[in-house]
């Protein structure tokens, strides 16, 4: 794609997603695409953050028990 003043740019893997805001991590898009992408992203997004549980946003993971044997 041709980068022009009508360019959007996108970060590829977002950083609500841990990515980074580096040059690798973002690429052009028309207005288009980068609407429909947003909205996949959110979605994305929002299936990411329920998995990592709730205090994911604080650097936080969740502590799961250890498997005993019995």
């Amino acid at each position: 794609m041709k980068v022009d003043v009508y360019s959007h740019f996108d970060h590829i893997r977002p950083l609500a997603m841990k990515g980074k805001n580096i040059l690798s991590n973002i690429q052009a898009l028309c207005a288009t695409c980068h609407q429909a992408k947003t909205r996949e992203d959110r979605v994305r997004i929002k299936k990411w953050k329920k998995k990592q549980g709730p205090l994911a946003d604080f650097g936080i993971k969740p502590i799961r028990p250890p498997k005993f044997k019995f």
